[in-house]
């Protein structure tokens, strides 16, 4: 019996942190981010391991301006969860932000290494490379999130 009180506490947790990290993410996308925040630091207080809500709080913290912040909450989010493309590719955006190109174009890399299919990644990456000078892998980069974004509209359009 005492087992199954357990699974239902660690149930409730994870509902309660499921709940919490949705609301995280709605304040998140309506700009609310103070409540956000609050709801993420909740969540971090039931769950201290989660890498999402650490990526969901670099997100505020990135969304603030606040740059080390959001850095120091990604890596967490990684440390948690190795597997967290965005992650990397948010870290992109904010080396390439910070002109550390090189730092930027490995973050990329990562993020296409997890998330082969995402065309975004692909172009962000493109973005950096052409101004280094490395037309041709710039090239290539556009080229395959081309391909990406033409075949997620042809596998749209049979739906």
């Amino acid at each position: 019996m005492a087992v199954m009180k357990n699974m239902s506490g660690i149930e409730n947790q994870e509902i309660a942190t499921f709940d919490l990290k949705q609301k995280a993410e709605i304040y998140l996308s309506q700009g609310k981010l103070n409540k956000a925040y609050d709801n993420c630091s909740k969540a971090l207080e039931i769950l201290p391991n989660s890498g999402e809500i650490y990526k969901i709080l670099g997100n505020i913290w990135q969304r603030m301006g606040k740059l080390e912040s959001a850095k120091k909450s990604y890596k967490q989010a990684i440390e948690y969860n190795p597997n967290l493309a965005e992650v990397y590719a948010n870290l992109g955006s904010i080396s390439a932000r910070e002109k550390e190109w090189k730092q930027a174009i490995k973050y990329y890399e990562k993020a296409i290494s997890i998330k082969p299919d995402f065309a975004g990644f692909y172009r962000n990456l493109a973005n950096i490379l052409q101004p280094l000078g490395e037309h041709k892998l710039a090239t290539e980069c556009r080229d395959k999130a081309l391909s990406l974004e033409t075949k997620y509209d042809r596998q749209i359009n049979k739906k």
